[in-house]
C-alpha cells in the first residue's frame, strides 16, 4: 500500500508531508527520490486531501482515477480543538460561517458583537442558536458540502469518522509532530514497510510547509508552529466565558480523552 497525508484545514499535515518525503521511503517503490509517489508517499488521500472519510469509496480527484482507495493507508493528523478553531478564524479555507474575525472568534454562540453585525435575526433565532451553536459550512473537494452544528462539531465529525473507521489507518497528535517528530515519522513510516534514509540525520523542515500566498498566507513553519503551540497560553485566549463553557459541553469527550487533551478551566 501507498502512505497517503490527509488532514482537516489548518492541522499540519504539509508539515507532516515534508517531514515524511525528506526522511522516509519504502524500498519496494523506490526508484528515484525526485518523485515521492515512488517513495511509496502520496501528498494527499484518492478521495481529496480535506475530505471526510465518508468520500473514501465515493469521490476521487482528477489524479488518482487509477489509485485503489481500499489500498491507501491514510495517515490522519489531528489538533487540539481549541487551537483548530482559532486557527480555523485566521484560515477559514473552504469553511463559511458567520462571524468577524477581529472582533469575536472563535465564536461557538452568539454576543453582542454577532448582534450588532447582524447575524442573530430575532429572539426565537438567538435561542436556537445559543442551543446548537453557529452553523459551520464546509465545501470539500468536489461540488458537495456539508453543514455542521458549530465549529466544534466539525471537529468532533469529521475526526471521529476516521476514529471510528473499519480499515486500517494512522491518526497522530498535531503536538507530538512539532515535539517528537523524529519518534512520529520513524513509526509511521515502519506502518507501510518504508524505512528511515537517514536516521543519524534526521530532516527538519525549516521553511513554512506552505507558499505564502492565497488562504496559505501568514502560515506557520515548524519552528514558529513549535512556539506557538507549545505554549499553552495561547490555547484559549481568544475565547470568551460562554463560547468555552459551550465548547466543554459540546466536545466529544470520549475522544478528547483519547487524544489526551484537556479541558481547559472557565474564567469566572
Amino acid at each position: 500500500s501507498f502512505l497517503h497525508t490527509c488532514r482537516m484545514f489548518n492541522t499540519g499535515t504539509n508539515i507532516l508531508d515534508r517531514l515524511l518525503t525528506r526522511n522516509c521511503v519504502n524500498p519496494e517503490r523506490e526508484r528515484s527520490l525526485t518523485r515521492r509517489d515512488e517513495a511509496g508517499i502520496l501528498w494527499q488521500v484518492p478521495w481529496g486531501k480535506h475530505s471526510p472519510a465518508s468520500y473514501r469509496l465515493v469521490f476521487k480527484n482528477e489524479w488518482s482515477k487509477n489509485v485503489n482507495a481500499s489500498q491507501a493507508l491514510p495517515i490522519v493528523v489531528v489538533k487540539d480543538p481549541y487551537f483548530w478553531m482559532e486557527s480555523l478564524c485566521r484560515h477559514p479555507y473552504s469553511a463559511t460561517w458567520k462571524h468577524s474575525p477581529d472582533q469575536h472568534c472563535p465564536n461557538l454562540l452568539p454576543n453582542e458583537v454577532d448582534k450588532s453585525l447582524g447575524f442573530v435575526h430575532d429572539e426565537r433565532h438567538e435561542k436556537e442558536l445559543k442551543e446548537y451553536g453557529i452553523p459551520l459550512v464546509i465545501r470539500y473537494a468536489s461540488p458537495r458540502k456539508k453543514i455542521y452544528s458549530n465549529m466544534a462539531g466539525a471537529w468532533n465529525t469529521w475526526y471521529s469518522d476516521y476514529v471510528n473507521a473499519d480499515y486500517p489507518r494512522l491518526i497522530v497528535r498535531f503536538e507530538d509532530l512539532l515535539i517528537h517528530a523524529k519518534t512520529v515519522v520513524t513509526q509511521a513510516c515502519h506502518c507501510f514497510g518504508g524505512e528511515i534514509i537517514d536516521n543519524a540525520n534526521f530532516k527538519y523542515p525549516t521553511e513554512s510547509a506552505k507558499e505564502d500566498v492565497g488562504a496559505h498566507r501568514g502560515a506557520s513553519g515548524f519552528v514558529e508552529a513549535l512556539l506557538q503551540y507549545s505554549n499553552a497560553d495561547n490555547r484559549t485566549q481568544l475565547f470568551t466565558r460562554d463560547d468555552l463553557l459551550f465548547a466543554k459541553r459540546v466536545l466529544n469527550k470520549t475522544m478528547m480523552k483519547m487524544f489526551r487533551y484537556s479541558t481547559p478551566s472557565t474564567p469566572r
